[in-house]
Protein backbone atom coordinates (compact mmCIF):
# COMPACT_ATOMS: atom_id res chain seq x y z
CA UNK A 1 0.00 0.00 0.00
CA UNK A 2 0.84 3.50 -0.57
CA UNK A 3 2.52 5.02 2.57
CA UNK A 4 2.20 8.93 1.07
CA UNK A 5 3.24 10.66 -1.62
CA UNK A 6 7.00 11.04 0.16
CA UNK A 7 7.62 7.14 -0.55
CA UNK A 8 7.48 7.87 -4.50
CA UNK A 9 11.09 8.83 -5.64
CA UNK A 10 11.29 10.51 -8.80
CA UNK A 11 14.21 10.77 -11.32
CA UNK A 12 14.94 13.17 -13.46
CA UNK A 13 13.18 11.55 -16.73
CA UNK A 14 10.21 11.41 -14.76
CA UNK A 15 10.43 15.06 -13.87
CA UNK A 16 10.69 15.91 -17.70
CA UNK A 17 8.29 13.98 -18.89
CA UNK A 18 5.75 16.10 -16.33
CA UNK A 19 7.58 19.08 -17.09
CA UNK A 20 6.80 18.36 -20.86
CA UNK A 21 3.38 17.41 -19.77
CA UNK A 22 2.77 20.51 -17.99
CA UNK A 23 4.48 22.30 -21.08
CA UNK A 24 2.05 20.72 -23.76
CA UNK A 25 -0.88 21.10 -21.77
CA UNK A 26 0.16 24.82 -21.09
CA UNK A 27 0.62 25.68 -24.72
CA UNK A 28 -3.21 23.83 -25.54
CA UNK A 29 -4.49 26.05 -22.67
CA UNK A 30 -2.72 28.81 -24.68
CA UNK A 31 -3.60 28.12 -27.84
CA UNK A 32 -7.29 27.74 -26.93
CA UNK A 33 -6.92 31.01 -24.60
CA UNK A 34 -6.06 32.76 -28.04
CA UNK A 35 -8.46 31.18 -30.35
CA UNK A 36 -10.98 32.50 -27.52
CA UNK A 37 -9.74 36.06 -26.94
CA UNK A 38 -9.25 35.74 -30.71
CA UNK A 39 -13.45 35.39 -31.07
CA UNK A 40 -14.10 37.73 -28.75
CA UNK A 41 -11.99 40.25 -30.25
CA UNK A 42 -13.81 39.71 -33.73
CA UNK A 43 -17.37 39.30 -32.10
CA UNK A 44 -15.67 43.02 -29.98
CA UNK A 45 -14.80 44.44 -33.80
CA UNK A 46 -18.04 43.33 -35.31
CA UNK A 47 -20.10 44.94 -32.54
CA UNK A 48 -18.15 47.92 -32.35
CA UNK A 49 -18.22 48.04 -35.93
CA UNK A 50 -22.12 47.91 -35.41
CA UNK A 51 -22.05 50.89 -33.39
CA UNK A 52 -20.03 52.78 -35.58
CA UNK A 53 -22.43 52.64 -38.62
CA UNK A 54 -25.43 52.90 -36.51
CA UNK A 55 -23.40 56.33 -35.35
CA UNK A 56 -22.92 57.51 -39.06
CA UNK A 57 -26.29 56.44 -40.18
CA UNK A 58 -27.60 59.13 -37.08
CA UNK A 59 -25.67 62.04 -37.83
CA UNK A 60 -26.89 61.44 -41.75
CA UNK A 61 -30.01 61.51 -40.71
CA UNK A 62 -29.11 64.98 -38.31
CA UNK A 63 -27.31 66.53 -40.77
CA UNK A 64 -30.03 65.82 -43.11
CA UNK A 65 -32.87 67.09 -40.92
CA UNK A 66 -30.73 70.57 -40.69
CA UNK A 67 -32.32 72.30 -43.85
CA UNK A 68 -35.57 71.15 -42.61
CA UNK A 69 -35.04 72.69 -38.60
CA UNK A 70 -33.51 75.70 -40.59
CA UNK A 71 -36.70 75.76 -42.68
CA UNK A 72 -38.45 75.58 -39.37
CA UNK A 73 -36.55 78.36 -37.86
CA UNK A 74 -37.30 80.48 -40.65
CA UNK A 75 -40.48 80.11 -40.86
CA UNK A 76 -41.00 81.00 -37.10
CA UNK A 77 -39.39 84.12 -37.98
CA UNK A 78 -41.61 84.80 -40.44
CA UNK A 79 -44.59 83.86 -38.00
CA UNK A 80 -42.96 85.91 -35.16
CA UNK A 81 -42.40 89.06 -37.64
CA UNK A 82 -46.48 88.75 -39.32
CA UNK A 83 -47.19 88.73 -35.00
CA UNK A 84 -45.31 91.87 -33.89
CA UNK A 85 -47.04 93.54 -37.43
CA UNK A 86 -50.24 92.08 -36.44
CA UNK A 87 -49.49 93.47 -33.18
CA UNK A 88 -48.76 96.65 -34.48
CA UNK A 89 -52.02 97.20 -36.39
CA UNK A 90 -53.81 96.39 -33.35
CA UNK A 91 -52.49 98.74 -31.14
CA UNK A 92 -53.08 101.23 -33.95
CA UNK A 93 -56.52 100.05 -34.31
CA UNK A 94 -57.11 100.36 -30.62
CA UNK A 95 -55.90 103.64 -30.92
CA UNK A 96 -57.92 104.73 -33.99
CA UNK A 97 -61.18 103.11 -31.48
CA UNK A 98 -59.88 105.11 -29.13
CA UNK A 99 -60.31 108.29 -30.97
CA UNK A 100 -63.70 107.12 -32.74
CA UNK A 101 -64.95 107.06 -29.17
CA UNK A 102 -64.15 110.36 -28.44
CA UNK A 103 -65.45 111.33 -31.01
CA UNK A 104 -68.64 109.64 -30.46
CA UNK A 105 -68.93 111.01 -27.00
CA UNK A 106 -68.46 114.76 -28.22
CA UNK A 107 -71.03 113.61 -31.02
CA UNK A 108 -73.36 112.34 -28.43
CA UNK A 109 -72.91 115.96 -26.47
CA UNK A 110 -74.07 117.60 -29.29
CA UNK A 111 -76.73 115.73 -30.07
CA UNK A 112 -77.90 115.57 -26.66
CA UNK A 113 -77.57 120.04 -27.29
CA UNK A 114 -79.56 119.66 -30.18
CA UNK A 115 -82.07 117.63 -28.59
CA UNK A 116 -82.76 120.06 -25.73
CA UNK A 117 -82.81 123.00 -28.03
CA UNK A 118 -85.39 120.86 -30.23
CA UNK A 119 -87.35 120.53 -27.26
CA UNK A 120 -86.96 124.00 -26.72
CA UNK A 121 -88.25 124.88 -29.93
CA UNK A 122 -91.13 122.33 -29.75
CA UNK A 123 -91.94 124.29 -26.90
CA UNK A 124 -91.99 127.57 -28.57
CA UNK A 125 -93.84 126.14 -31.84
CA UNK A 126 -96.40 125.17 -29.29
CA UNK A 127 -96.40 128.40 -27.78
CA UNK A 128 -96.68 130.34 -31.21
CA UNK A 129 -99.67 127.82 -32.22
CA UNK A 130 -101.84 128.71 -29.28
CA UNK A 131 -101.15 131.85 -29.91
CA UNK A 132 -101.72 131.91 -33.73
CA UNK A 133 -105.20 129.47 -32.51
CA UNK A 134 -106.31 132.44 -30.13
CA UNK A 135 -105.64 135.26 -32.79
CA UNK A 136 -107.32 133.16 -35.71
CA UNK A 137 -110.24 132.51 -33.02
CA UNK A 138 -110.05 136.20 -32.29
CA UNK A 139 -110.28 137.24 -36.15
CA UNK A 140 -113.17 134.91 -36.56
CA UNK A 141 -114.91 136.86 -33.78
CA UNK A 142 -113.90 139.84 -34.84
CA UNK A 143 -115.06 139.04 -38.40
CA UNK A 144 -118.48 138.00 -37.06
CA UNK A 145 -119.00 140.97 -34.99
CA UNK A 146 -117.80 143.47 -38.07
CA UNK A 147 -120.47 141.49 -40.03
CA UNK A 148 -123.31 141.49 -37.75
CA UNK A 149 -123.06 145.30 -36.94
CA UNK A 150 -122.43 146.72 -40.24
CA UNK A 151 -123.76 144.46 -42.48
CA UNK A 152 -120.43 143.95 -44.55
CA UNK A 153 -119.91 140.20 -45.32
CA UNK A 154 -115.75 139.46 -45.45
CA UNK A 155 -114.83 137.64 -48.17
CA UNK A 156 -112.50 134.83 -48.31
CA UNK A 157 -114.26 132.46 -45.95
Amino acid sequence: MWSGIRDIIMDEEDLRRIEDMFNQHTDILEDKFKHHTGILTEDFQHKLDLIVEGQQVLVEKVDGMEPRFDNIELRLDNIDVKGDAIEHRLDSLDVKGDAIEHRLDSLDVKVDVIDHKLDNLDVKVDAIEEKLNAVAADLTDHRADTEIHKGYEVSGR
